[in-house]
């Protein structure tokens, strides 16, 4: 699962006729040809803005992740210390609402345990805005680099509280 924007470049990279090293893996000697036939590719997309749009949801029944896009939001907030350059146009969050355990990558990455606290980098506001936005009930930040962190944390070192936002 990736961004609508992402899906030619996977395309091109996992479904390449060509093999891409020296000791080609079993995906490298499958070559399901997914370009030329009329099967889908095995790729699923997140697009749009998901305040209109619904998020993209999977579920087992018991448990439920909902996946967003990450809004760019320096333009709707006419702030231009929000913007990510070309790093945010693509990226998802994933909140697990039973857990209330919000999932990231590169946007906040808490700083190693008993280290000092690092100041809010534009990734972190972005990231606490669209939380405002989804009204989103955070419990948790699972990052893909780095430590859990409490959501406690989080609105600390953006240096906010989320009650005086809304």
């Amino acid at each position: 699962m990736t961004h609508e924007t992402n899906k030619d470049y996977y395309l091109a990279i996992l479904f390449h006729p060509g093999g891409w090293s020296l000791q080609p893996d079993r995906l490298a000697k499958y070559d399901p040809m997914y370009m030329i036939s009329r099967r889908p590719a095995p790729i699923e997309t997140v697009a749009g803005d998901t305040r209109i749009t619904a998020p993209y949801v999977v579920t087992d029944g018991a448990r439920m992740i909902e996946v967003f896009h990450v809004l760019d939001v320096a333009y709707d907030l006419g702030d231009p210390s929000y913007r990510q350059g070309n790093h945010s146009n693509d990226m998802l969050m994933v909140y697990l609402p039973k857990e209330r355990i919000l999932v990231n990558a590169d946007l906040y990455s808490p700083p190693a345990q008993g280290a000092a606290l690092t100041v809010s980098t534009p990734g972190m506001r972005t990231l606490y805005q669209n939380m405002l936005m989804l009204k989103l009930d955070v419990a948790q930040h699972v990052p893909i680099h780095g430590r859990v962190a409490t959501n406690g944390e989080f609105v600390k070192l953006v240096g906010k509280t989320l009650t005086s936002e809304k």
